[in-house]
């Protein structure tokens, strides 16, 4: 048996192993420190085929798991691949054929790939969509400080990068930072179309400093860059249903010196808050549908049922926040989500509650190795 059927029946193993439960990344370091034989080039190559199945499983479904990580491969690898010569050798004179090609060779179509295409927003543009799933995106910073010292010491740890803008750099998602950058401080890390969810906000509307909740505050990465684009002018008070969260949130903007107003634990779907908000941030737990390219083992084991679950939390957990909106105050409503009824749907009830749409936008991230969000801004009726 040669090395190649080897890293195939071990990718087996290790998918088949494999519940879902935990993200792949730990699993799999768990699985190679656990057995010592595997050499960097090895579990290289068995993290490649296992990522590449998640990404790839759902066109096949009737074959076996094998058969579905030879095909994965064939689908992502666009130049001579020694693992496919020795496997399924019939596929290498194809390896050049683009996407469309390659599946129309093997019997599919690229809409194969994603099987919950009826839930898809009509504003998402599909092909483009679907083949974005096959590549792992980008890492991207957004500079908070020292910009010119951010560029000096990636040139000096010699780390490639190119702007994005005038506060955003590109970076191999590979790339190691903890040691080159002060993570937080100067830079934070997130996603560049992550950085656009509040472009909905026009700053000029308050004069003075504002009060904001930050109602699933999660890591706060939404609190940092609000924080940011109000260049500090803001009361800031954060909340998470999970208190671990909230005691890694407030390491989080202690490292980046962003004062806290309040960081509290809270079910956003029941709190009955006695304060009133100028302005409201709900970056609300979804699917995480627009992420998947980051993390296809998501993709792997997503439910549509789970489609149906998140809108109506959701739904509760914008009809309780929007209480503690001020008359004449602003919600950001955002979702790392695809799907209409997690975004669209959602902005109509925000509209019933009695507030006017002044912003709407999906910030799509397939035609740029990005994730794609959705981020709407409503301003709540006075009278």
């Amino acid at each position: 048996m040669s090395r190649y059927h080897s890293y195939a029946a071990t990718a087996k193993a290790v998918i088949e192993k494999y519940k879902g439960s935990e993200p792949f990344s730990g699993f799999l370091k768990k699985f190679f420190s656990a057995d010592k034989k595997y050499g960097s080039k090895d579990r290289k190559l068995i993290a490649e085929l296992c990522y590449g199945y998640f990404r790839c499983a759902h066109a096949f479904p009737s074959l076996n798991t094998e058969e579905k990580i030879i095909r994965s491969r064939f689908l992502l690898q666009s130049s001579p691949d020694p693992f496919l010569s020795v496997l399924h050798p019939e596929f290498v004179e194809l390896m050049n054929a683009g996407l469309q090609d390659k599946c129309a060779s093997i019997g599919i179509a690229t809409a194969d790939i994603f099987p919950f295409e009826k839930e898809l927003s009509t504003h998402i543009d599909r092909e483009p969509f679907y083949q974005s799933l096959l590549q792992q995106p980008d890492t991207f910073l957004r500079i908070r400080n020292n910009k010119k010292n951010v560029e000096l010491l990636l040139e000096k740890a010699s780390i490639p990068y190119s702007w994005e803008g005038s506060d955003s750099i590109r970076l191999s998602h590979s790339v190691k930072l903890d040691d080159v950058l002060k993570i937080n401080r100067d830079v934070v890390v997130q996603d560049i179309c992550s950085q656009q969810v509040l472009d909905g906000m026009d700053t000029a509307v308050f004069s003075d400093t504002i009060d904001v909740w930050d109602c699933c505050a999660a890591s706060g990465g939404k609190s940092l860059l609000a924080y940011d684009r109000f260049k500090g002018k803001l009361r800031l008070s954060v909340s998470d249903v999970r208190e671990k969260i909230i005691i890694n949130l407030k390491n989080r903007m202690q490292e980046a010196r962003v004062p806290l107003y309040k960081a509290f634990v809270a079910d956003a779907t029941q709190f009955f808050s006695e304060e009133q908000y100028d302005l409201i941030i709900c970056d609300a737990p979804c699917t995480g549908s627009g992420t998947w390219a980051r993390t296809p083992e998501q993709l792997y084991f997503f439910s549509a049922a789970s489609i149906e679950k998140y809108a109506t939390l959701q739904k509760k957990i914008l009809q309780k926040s929007w209480e503690a909106l001020k008359p004449g105050g602003y919600y950001c409503y955002i979702s790392c989500s695809v799907f209409t009824k997690e975004n669209e749907v959602n902005a109509e009830l925000i509209n019933s509650l009695g507030g006017h749409e002044i912003y709407r936008q999906y910030h799509t991230g397939y035609h740029k190795k990005a994730d794609t969000l959705f981020s709407t801004v409503f301003k709540k009726s006075i009278a």
